[in-house]
């Protein structure tokens, strides 16, 4: 004997109603928050890579100290807009017009030998995955404390 099953609607279900009030004013805080988040982090993993190139520059034989006092970070306004922020780590050329002959090598002074590189500067980029985690975690920081004023 078979017995037929009838369901009413709504039986055994579970009914999830969602209001949006709120959402829209929320939304436009998290975007005004993403802005103003950008240059903060990117800062943070500029600094990643001026550390690493400070101490780079303080393994090298120091004769004057004018390379190691050189070393600069700098936003870009020019590179810069509102969804990108730019920072430049370099040395001034005009401290330490000798930056690129360590940096990339040269001929020793009668031109015999040549003096091997020591790439302070571009060495830094092995630390990309640390500037990385720097930025995001400046991203989740700034979030968390705008999460708490709400």
């Amino acid at each position: 004997m078979s017995r037929k099953r009838t369901y009413k609607p709504g039986q055994n279900t579970v009914t999830i109603a969602v209001r949006s009030e709120g959402v829209d004013e929320l939304l436009r805080e998290i975007g005004e928050l993403s802005k103003g988040v950008i240059r903060p982090a990117a800062q943070a993993g500029a600094q990643v890579f001026y550390d690493q190139v400070k101490q780079n520059v303080n393994s090298i034989p120091v004769k004057t100290g004018n390379l190691r006092d050189s070393i600069y970070q700098v936003y870009s306004k020019d590179k810069s807009d509102e969804n990108t922020a730019v920072y430049h780590i370099s040395w001034n050329r005009k401290k330490a017009p000798h930056g690129h002959l360590i940096e990339f090598g040269t001929l020793n002074k009668d031109g015999t030998e040549r003096v091997a590189p020591r790439a302070f500067l571009r060495s830094a980029q092995s630390r990309a995955d640390d500037a990385a985690d720097a930025a995001i975690e400046k991203i989740h920081a700034m979030f968390d404390e705008a999460n708490e004023k709400l």
